[in-house]
This record gives C-alpha cells, structure tokens and sequence, in this order.
C-alpha cells in the first residue's frame, strides 16, 4: 500500500518537473517578449521568418524580411528576439 503512494507522489513531482515548469518558462518567455517588443527589433516567427519590425499594432506587427518585402504577421507567432540576421 506504501509503494503505491509513494509512486503516484513520484508521478505527480516528475509531471510538475516535467510539464508545468517548461510551460511556465514558456509563457514568461512570451510575456516578456510581448512586453519588451519595439520598433527595430529583429526576430524569429514560429515559421521561421526572420524580419524587422517597422510597425506595431496591437494584434499584428509588420515586418520586413527583404529589401522590399513586408509581411504583417500576428504578434503571437512571434518566436523570439534575435541579436543578429
């Protein structure tokens, strides 16, 4: 009776270390990205577009990917902040 409570406390502390704390990581990453977004900034989309932000809008974000080419992209596909292209 012992061994089964000690391995359902094992499961719920590997799925806590596993699962909850990676996507709370995640979603602070989001967040803070969310917050910190600015005009000029390079980033990466879920897609894995790289392009410049040149407009921000509240639920969308324009972006330019070439010399003269502009994609508007939700701001919830973005990925990340990069420092270089």
């Amino acid at each position: 009776m012992k061994t089964e409570y000690i391995l359902i406390i094992i499961a719920v502390v590997l799925y806590y270390f596993l699962v909850y704390k990676e996507e709370r990581k995640l979603k602070e990453k989001k967040d803070y990205i969310k917050k910190n977004l600015s005009l000029q900034d390079r980033i990466k989309t879920k897609s894995g577009i790289y392009g410049k932000v040149v407009e921000l809008n509240q639920y969308t974000a324009l972006i330019k990917t070439g010399k003269d080419s502009f994609i508007e992209i939700d701001r919830n596909s973005i990925e990340d902040i990069v420092e270089d292209l």
